[in-house]
Order: C-alpha cells, then sequence, then structure tokens
C-alpha cells in the first residue's frame, strides 16, 4: 500500500518544531522550487531560506539545469539566496564531468547541449569536445558528404535548444561503434508544462531509438551516479530533507538516496502526478511531505 502524504499546512505547533529539529540538511532543486523557470526567485523563498539558515541547516541545491556552467549557476544562487554557498550546489553538467574524470576518459566527446553550459564545463576542465553548430537545413546527398571524427569515446545528450536531425545522425553513427559511451545529464523527457518544454530525456530518446541503443549513463536526478553524490555529502540520509517541484526526478531522487521528501506546488507537477505515480505503483515518486510554496516552511522556523 502506497504511503500516505503529509500535508505541511495542517502540521500542528509541536509537529512544526519536530519538523524543524528533525533535519541537518535541506537539498533543494532550484527550477520550479525556488526560483520560476529561468525566471526570478518564488515570493518569500528568500526569506524562508534565511530562517532555514539561521538554525544552523545546511543548504544545498542539486539542479538538472546544465545550459549555464556550476560556476554560472552557483553564483546566480548565491546572489539571489545568500543563505546558499557556492560550494552547496551542484548540476548534473558538473556532474556528468566529475563522472568522466572518475573513470579517466581520455578520447573526444561529442556533444548535443549548450555552448555556455556542458559544453564549455567540459572543455575547462581539459576534455577534448566536438560539437554541431545550427544547421537551418539539410538533404540526403549532404549527409552523405558528413565526415566523422576519429577517437571518438562518448556521445553526451544535455539541454540542446538547437537539435538536429544532423546531430542526431551524427550521434547515431558514433553511437554504432559499441565502445562508445552514451551519456545524458539528465533523465526527465519534460522540463516545464506551460508551455510544455521538451528535456533532455526526449532528446536521449530519439538518440536511442537512431542508434539502437539503450545502455545511456545518466548523470542528473534519479540516476545511479547522483544517488551516489546525494549520499555523499556528509550527512545521515534520514537527517535529510529532499525538495522539489518534480515527481520523476526530485521526490524520485530523495527517496532513492534514502532521504525524506518534500513536493512543492510551484512548478511542474501536482497532486495529480503523484495519484497517478500511486496508480502505478510508483512508490519512489510519492513524498514524504507536500507544501504550496518552499516560502511556507518560514512556519517551521518561526514558530517559538
Amino acid at each position: 500500500m502506497a504511503r500516505k502524504m503529509i500535508d505541511f499546512s495542517k502540521l500542528t505547533s509541536e509537529e512544526l518544531k519536530e519538523f524543524r529539529d528533525r533535519y541537518d540538511a535541506f537539498i533543494f532543486d532550484m527550477d520550479g522550487c525556488l526560483v520560476h523557470l529561468e525566471a526570478g526567485p518564488i515570493d518569500g523563498v528568500k526569506e524562508a531560506l534565511n530562517e532555514i539558515a539561521k538554525h544552523g541547516i545546511s543548504i544545498h541545491i542539486m539542479t538538472d539545469n546544465c545550459l549555464s556552467t556550476l560556476k554560472d549557476i552557483s553564483t546566480r544562487v548565491n546572489r539571489l539566496f545568500p543563505a546558499i554557498k557556492k560550494e552547496n550546489v551542484m548540476s548534473c553538467g558538473h556532474l556528468a564531468v566529475k563522472y568522466l574524470k572518475e573513470i579517466n576518459f581520455n578520447k573526444k566527446i561529442y556533444v548535443m547541449g549548450s555552448e555556455s553550459g556542458v559544453i564549455v564545463e567540459l572543455k575547462d576542465y581539459g576534455f577534448d569536445v566536438i560539437y554541431d553548430d545550427e544547421v537551418s537545413k539539410i538533404t540526403i546527398p549532404e549527409l552523405r558528404k558528413v565526415t566523422f571524427e576519429k577517437n571518438v569515446g562518448a556521445v553526451l545528450v544535455a539541454a540542446d535548444m538547437n537539435f538536429t536531425f544532423l546531430k542526431l545522425f551524427k550521434a547515431a553513427n558514433y553511437l554504432a561503434d559499441p565502445e562508445v559511451l552514451l551519456m545524458q545529464t539528465h533523465l526527465p523527457n519534460i522540463a516545464s508544462v506551460d508551455p510544455v518544454l521538451p528535456a533532455v530525456g526526449a532528446i536521449a530518446a530519439s538518440v536511442k531509438a537512431g542508434s539502437g541503443r539503450n545502455d545511456s549513463i545518466a548523470t542528473g536526478k534519479g540516476s545511479e551516479y547522483c544517488t551516489k553524490y546525494l549520499k555523499s555529502l556528509g550527512y545521515p540520509v534520514e537527517r535529510c530533507l529532499f525538495i522539489g517541484d518534480g515527481v520523476p526526478n526530485d521526490i524520485h531522487a530523495g527517496n532513492l538516496s534514502g532521504m525524506d521528501t518534500m513536493l512543492t506546488l510551484t512548478g511542474v507537477c501536482t497532486l495529480k502526478s503523484v495519484e497517478i505515480a500511486k496508480a502505478k505503483n510508483k512508490e519512489t515518486f510519492i513524498p514524504t511531505y507536500y507544501i504550496n510554496s518552499v516560502a511556507d516552511l518560514i512556519k517551521a522556523f518561526k514558530i517559538e
């Protein structure tokens, strides 16, 4: 039987105090949780984070944003929310870099992604990166003339607003070699619902279909590698709370890591999303709590 979610707004004064004392660390998603997607902060969040920090709770960010470098993301986070230290921010793009460093990868990487994000981050860490600029149109005769780089050892699928058939064509051909790694920065197919914004999972699905490969290594929330990272933060997982707006990524990631989880209703998912997950017996998609906004957390930290 699926566990019952706790409505944060219904907690009594005593329960709010217990909540406040239960955790050593809060791990937040960013877009849809602390800020509106690629926009400004959600009302009241800054004040809530300040109160949380005053009570000695460590605040971390785990974002699936790979359109910017970790340095740029952490600088923005700290500017908007001074309670969050730059060193406590992590992105799926940087986790991809960490993974490649750990396996001592030394070949070329074909990347579908942002030139201001994961591409420059890989370059900054010394990787040999190849990628394609936007092509407005291409014909089959032109495809036959396409040349392929030698010594490509990985194809990385990241957030790419200029995804094209040429990129799919190249990725599929590089991946014809079973020794070439297929990586994707994160798992979700959709980043937002109004308007619907396809995410990396959607691009990766086309690459998998076009190449016949399904053995991708993901580094974003819900992946084995991200779970390993979350468990390495240095806190007992039972004293950590993962807070986000996404059921298949944020809540899933927190639950996989053994943490309590909280769904905030300011982003992509709703309580209906949880009910659908329950109907499909997806236990790791069910949060411990739900809350209207992260701003409402202030109630637990203002109470005497």
